[in-house]
């Protein structure tokens, strides 16, 4: 019974990330951020006041006013209101399409540097060229894509942005993934408007490149299935027992020593492991573990190993 309650989490865990694998994924590069949020700034200095001290305040810059010389500071305040929601508005011109460049900028440069075996989103016109160009240069963000052009594309995206509750400069983005399925994933940062979409850009990164289970890799000859484990990712056991145990439920075993070099050797975003470093202890079979820090001889006797509260493991097949 036991057995079989393992083996039913794992199919449903299963079947909850199949949507997520998928070799590829052509992402429709026009990312619409027209939708500004409320500006957290104003809103918390609104509400960070009583009325009696929001007046007080008020009362405060008029005497200042009159003092100076001014004969109708509430005219004086009110312009200068103006004056300021104008400064806001000419600040924000343009944010949106900073957004999103910088995003796909910040993207491309994450697969230049890790250079994955697998590049699985590709920013993708389906438009023809001259249109692209156009709008680039009219400078328009992002123009309407008709249904039959988005059944072109894995994935559609949109953003919102806020001013933070800080009032430091900094904004507060949201960005809004949409598969052609209509399953949404979210992601969330805050920063200053040229930096913060590095931010989103590493989370999107990590969560459409990293390696997800079940998934394959080819070895010299044989083709290594990996499971993860119970939890259908790299998951931790407080016993060797029961990290094997966890992977018998499954019709698996835990890696070899082999096996678990060459995972690491694909890394993370290759679809392999990576294994990490110092610390770090992999379950094996038997009394032993994998230790990567130990790159000569990673394999050892689970009790020279001293007091471990967990190991880590996944399963393959």
């Amino acid at each position: 019974m036991k057995k079989l309650i393992l083996i039913t989490l794992v199919l449903v865990s299963s079947l909850a990330q199949s949507r997520d694998l998928q070799d590829r994924y052509d992402f429709w590069p026009r990312i619409p951020f027209n939708i500004v949020g409320a500006n957290l700034c104003e809103f918390e200095s609104a509400y960070s006041q009583t009325r009696s001290e929001y007046i007080g305040e008020m009362v405060g810059h008029a005497e200042k006013l009159l003092l100076a010389g001014d004969t109708d500071p509430v005219k004086t305040l009110q312009a200068f209101n103006e004056m300021y929601q104008k400064n806001l508005k000419y600040a924000r011109k343009g944010l949106g399409v900073t957004l999103e460049n910088t995003f796909k900028s910040y993207l491309d440069q994450f697969y230049r540097s890790i250079n994955p075996r697998q590049k699985r989103l590709e920013f993708k016109y389906v438009q023809p060229v001259d249109q692209v160009i156009n709008a680039a240069i009219s400078g328009g963000q992002a123009a309407r894509i008709s249904r039959s052009d988005a059944a072109k594309v894995d994935l559609l995206a949109y953003g919102t942005y806020s001013m933070s509750p800080n009032c430091n400069g900094q904004v507060v983005v949201t960005l809004t993934i949409i598969n052609k399925d209509g399953y949404t994933k979210d992601y969330i940062a805050q920063g200053r408007a040229h930096q913060v979409m590095s931010n989103i850009a590493t989370q999107v990164f990590d969560d459409y490149q990293r390696t997800k289970f079940p998934s394959k890799i080819k070895l010299p000859r044989k083709t290594l299935q990996l499971l993860g484990g119970l939890n259908g990712s790299i998951d931790t056991a407080r016993f060797l027992r029961e990290a094997q145990m966890s992977c018998e439920s499954m019709d698996a075993r835990l890696p070899t020593e082999y096996e678990y070099k060459m995972l690491n050797a694909y890394g993370t975003y290759s679809g392999g492991v990576s294994l990490g470093g110092r610390g770090v202890l992999w379950a094996m079979s038997g009394d032993y573990v994998f230790v990567p820090e130990y790159q000569r001889n990673p394999v050892r006797d689970v009790s020279s190993m001293g007091r471990t509260s967990s190991y880590k493991y996944i399963c393959v097949r």
